[in-house]
């Protein structure tokens, strides 16, 4: 009698894994299956570099696209441990700057991947017992993709960080008058002042700048 009764609820819990399994959209079955046969190979090898290519093809052009919607990105980066802080230049500049768009969504996509093989190893990837928005399971695609908005505000901080390092040095290297020459403050015909203070507000902040490297 125990032992029909222990097999009655193995076959139960064999069928309901069964029955959860097959209510998966087949999409996304099929990346539950592409996931376990990648972890099986170790998370290497040709399984491994094409879904990894695939996911970073997949992310690539929505993050630009985020990055000049302040509500999108705002969307996209909401769970993250890390707050995305962000001024109006800042702003200004990912929506004008392709090239700083693309390096921000190469850079992270780089930070997102570099952890993944092992959430998937983990079970991070788990649509059945984890649905995503609005309770639809969702495509490993779109599971990498927030973890892209997880580490963005991160990839954020350090390439505003280089940036104000970059924008530093170039302004400490520059000989007497340049920058003066630049903002239009050197030549024959006279200078507003408001462009004169300019050029000394900026020029007080790079050498107190310079002092504190």
């Amino acid at each position: 009698m125990h032992e029909n009764s222990m097999r009655d609820a193995g076959s139960r819990a064999r069928g309901g894994a069964r029955q959860k399994i097959e209510e998966l959209p087949e999409d996304v079955q099929y990346d539950v299956d592409r996931v376990a046969d990648v972890v099986a190979a170790g998370a290497r090898g040709p399984l491994w570099e094409q879904l990894a290519s695939e996911l970073y093809g997949y992310a690539f052009r929505p993050l630009l696209r985020a990055m000049r919607h302040t509500e999108t990105l705002a969307a996209l980066t909401a769970n993250s441990r890390t707050p995305l802080v962000m001024n109006d230049e800042e702003r200004s500049t990912l929506y004008r700057s392709a090239p700083d768009r693309e390096e921000l969504a190469i850079r992270t996509m780089a930070a997102a991947m570099k952890d993944f093989p092992k959430l998937l190893r983990e079970g991070g990837y788990d649509p059945a017992r984890y649905p995503g928005r609005d309770g639809k399971s969702a495509r490993l695609t779109s599971f990498f993709y927030g973890r892209c908005g997880l580490v963005f505000p991160r990839v954020f901080d350090q390439w505003r960080t280089e940036r104000t390092d970059r924008f530093l040095l170039r302004a400490v290297s520059m000989g007497d008058g340049i920058l003066a020459r630049a903002l239009g403050q050197a030549g024959p015909d006279p200078v507003p002042e408001g462009v004169t203070q300019l050029c000394d507000t900026l020029t007080e902040m790079i050498n107190g700048l310079s002092a504190c490297v």
